[in-house]
């Protein structure tokens, strides 16, 4: 979306990249401390939310995407017609 909306972004919903590998550590450490059996229950849950995270990501970018062409097509629609109320003749 950087070359969109000219706007770079490294963090979405408070999660940028330093909490990412927090979380990867954590999630190594448990692996290490108890193995991968307390985990299976588990992951399935962590990439599911994970799925839905990246949809309503998505969702949200293509929002404000959308506002702003919507916003650049009314500013020139109004600047390309400066008279619309004239008709034809130039007449009001």
């Amino acid at each position: 979306m950087l070359a969109a909306k000219e706007e770079f972004t490294v963090s979405f919903l408070c999660f940028g990249p330093t909490e990412m590998r927090i979380g990867l550590i954590v999630c190594n450490g448990l692996l290490v401390q108890f193995g991968i059996r307390p985990l299976e229950g588990v992951l399935p849950w962590i990439a599911g939310c994970g799925v839905v995270a990246l949809a309503v990501l998505a969702y949200r970018a293509q929002q404000k995407l959308w506002r702003r062409d919507m916003l650049v097509k009314v500013t020139t629609d109004r600047a390309e017609t400066p008279f619309s109320n004239q008709n034809e003749s130039g007449r009001v």
